[in-house]
């Protein structure tokens, strides 16, 4: 009885170790499996940050949004953070730098290697009268009249063989629409980035500018040159005694005055259009009449009328002009001197004051001698200057086969501006 109990408790201790073995070896693999399932979380929540981290620092040298933080207050957010709050500084100093350069008048852009554009500011593709995605991957020497386009490509080309690698050049743009516009360029190129960078300042106005001074210095040195060529050859037969007779001599001061009264109203009217055009000159506005003011003109003129055997009749009616009375008589009276300097030797030259449309119209119609009026004289442009500046205009017009009219049109006088007055 006694072996037969000891046998069962060795096999009960046997049968006990064997299941706290096998408990504990259980309860051992639970827990490694455990440990396992939250490492393993753990490792890959913590890789996937540390890989939102590097798509982040990608992002952010991109220029581009970052999206928010998320996650535990550690490190790691921290590192985030930092990350979203450098993104935040960059896009305002980008959103900064955008809005310079979109509002900058002279235009920013980039080409690639082949002169293809890669980016350009909304300034630039509004002066050129296209958007930016129309401009996009273009090449520029589409932009290019076809007569230069080959040499300008060239010459942006030129630019990589360069030791500085920058130059400037000018260059005419054909826009979407046909418009011609004159830029100056300075471009850069970068070896590192196979790109041109340039920035491109539209001088279109300059050249107009320049243009048209040039042109107003060539006509007044048409208008000078011909009462200073007549004053040198009066002043040397004077001077040589070349006649003798005194009608022939009273004859040459006339001219001598007729063409130094000239050079002095042509003086003043420059003097007088150019203080107007500086905001210095001031209009004294008025009712003047446009009969009075022809009168003076002709009154004031006779003796080249006379020279030249021209009959100038005195209008047959009048109207009331809004006008400053003096500029009103630069205006009429270059009108007059214009008629003469064309007027057939011996013709008639007819003067006639009428209105319409609120505007008071005086009319000068001499016939021409072949030539007609020069649209290039001194004379014409300084009485379109002055009459635009009352709201008018002086035109010239063709009446008949050899007629040629000048016609000033200026503001009526009316009753509500003498009521006002």
């Amino acid at each position: 009885m006694r072996a037969k109990a000891l046998h069962q408790q060795e096999l009960f201790l046997s049968e006990f170790s064997k299941n706290l073995f096998l408990g504990f070896l259980l309860s051992t693999l639970t827990a490694f499996g455990a440990f396992i399932l939250i490492w393993r979380k753990i490792f890959l929540r913590f890789r996937d940050r540390v890989e939102s981290i590097k798509s982040n620092g990608e992002l952010l040298l991109k220029g581009k949004l970052l999206p928010l933080p998320d996650g535990p207050l550690d490190e790691l957010y921290q590192v985030e953070c930092a990350f979203h709050e450098s993104s935040d500084i960059l896009s305002e100093g980008g959103r900064h730098e955008l809005t310079i350069m979109n509002q900058t008048t002279d235009i920013i852009c980039a080409f690639d290697s082949d002169l293809r554009f890669k980016s350009v500011s909304q300034q630039g593709a509004k002066s050129w009268q296209y958007s930016s995605e129309e401009l996009h991957g273009r090449s520029i020497d589409r932009l290019f009249d076809s007569s230069t386009a080959r040499q300008y490509y060239a010459d942006f080309q030129n630019v990589r063989k360069l030791p500085e690698g920058k130059c400037r050049t000018e260059t005419t743009i054909k826009c979407k629409y046909g418009t011609i516009k004159t830029f100056v360029w300075t471009v850069t190129w970068s070896a590192a980035d196979e790109t041109f960078y340039c920035v491109a300042h539209d001088i279109t106005q300059l050249r107009k500018m320049t243009q048209l001074k040039q042109d107003l210095f060539n006509m007044i040195a048409h208008d000078l040159r011909a009462p200073l060529a007549s004053l040198g050859l009066a002043l040397s037969h004077l001077r040589w005694g070349t006649t003798e007779e005194n009608s022939k001599r009273t004859e040459l001061i006339e001219k001598i005055q007729i063409k130094h009264e000239r050079l002095m109203d042509l003086v003043n009217s420059i003097l007088e259009v150019r203080r107007l055009e500086s905001g210095k000159g001031v209009l004294k506005f008025e009712c003047t009449s446009a009969f009075e003011v022809c009168e003076q003109a002709i009154e004031k003129y006779s003796p080249l009328s006379d020279l030249l055997k021209l009959t100038v009749p005195l209008p047959k009616s009048d109207a009331a002009v809004y006008a400053d009375p003096a500029k009103l008589r630069q205006i009429v009276q270059n009108m007059f001197l214009l008629s003469y300097e064309f007027a057939m030797p011996g013709s008639n030259v007819e003067v006639d004051i009428s209105t319409a449309d609120d505007k008071a119209i005086i009319k000068i119609t001499a016939e021409a001698m072949g030539a007609p009026v020069s649209l290039d004289s001194i004379k014409l442009f300084i009485a379109r200057t002055l009459a635009e500046s009352h709201g008018g205009t002086v035109a010239v017009e063709k009446t008949g086969p050899s007629l040629i009219s000048l016609c000033a049109a200026l503001p009526e006088f009316t009753d509500e501006m003498d009521q006002a007055l």
